[in-house]
């Protein structure tokens, strides 16, 4: 599970984004959602605020596809804060951090002996922490449900 804060707000409280990803035809730096000869990849998200043009998102992704979240929400016209490759610097918006504003936040899995799931946090940056702040988002907690 992962934190990221994406350009502009949505529509719905949460939804998927499914889309076969490939090397971009036109960037060879860049992955991107294609309509044949890529990898399946669904990516879910929540949206656990909205503020100053932004919109804070918890994603699951059930594929390990290569950039899958920042591909995904590019897709859909929401890039990740900060992400210059997939357009998440744009020129004129009040607050640009020096980083995209990507968390690995949480990462669940059965013990390979016991079976009982294991559930490891990773703080967040603080950084991360300030951008949150300054953007007038929600900064989330460990305890969050999962979906």
């Amino acid at each position: 599970t992962y934190l990221a804060v994406a350009l502009g707000c949505f529509a719905e409280p949460g939804g998927s984004i499914a889309g076969a990803i490939a090397r971009s035809p036109r960037n060879r730096l860049k992955m991107a959602v294609v309509s044949s000869g890529g990898k399946e990849a669904l990516s879910q998200y929540r949206v656990l605020g909205t503020g100053s043009g932004c919109s804070l998102l918890q994603v699951r992704i059930l594929t390990g596809r290569t950039h899958q979240i920042r591909v995904h929400l590019a897709s859909i016209r929401h890039p990740v804060l900060g992400d210059p490759l997939y357009g998440g610097r744009p020129a004129r918006f009040p607050f640009l951090p020096s980083r995209q504003l990507l968390h690995a936040w949480k990462l669940s899995f059965p013990h390979p002996a016991t079976g009982i799931t294991l559930c490891c946090t990773a703080p967040l940056p603080e950084d991360f922490r300030q951008a949150l702040l300054t953007l007038g988002l929600p900064c989330p907690d460990a305890e969050l449900p999962a979906f």
